[in-house]
């Protein structure tokens, strides 16, 4: 599933968007996971918040992470739990308190 949710992060990078639905991420995490597309656009968002610059987010998002045992947030977010410790880890970025990631 890393692979299709990657292959979304790329669809909007090239055709400029910024948000697509639930319906259309839905399509690419197994026809009809509406909580687990929901779960990326929520992802999605926060790193849109998190990163001023387009190409630094999408780099983040496909970054092995020391505080994610070395996944990428794109990897962990497959899980309700990983998706949840990606969210974490953005809100910190956001308040500009651990900009790496990492829990240490």
């Amino acid at each position: 599933m890393s692979g299709q949710i990657s292959d979304v992060f790329g669809m909007l990078k090239r055709e400029g968007q910024r948000t697509v639905s639930i319906e259309e991420m839905s399509k690419f995490v197994g026809g009809g996971d509406d909580d687990r597309a929901a779960d990326l656009l929520r992802i999605q968002t926060l790193a849109e918040h998190a990163f001023a610059d387009r190409d630094e987010k999408d780099n983040w998002l496909r970054e092995p992470l020391e505080a994610l045992n070395g996944a990428t947030p794109i990897e962990a977010a497959q899980t309700e739990t990983g998706a949840r410790r990606v969210e974490e880890i953005l809100g910190k970025i956001s308040r500009n308190t651990d900009p790496s990631g990492s829990t240490a």
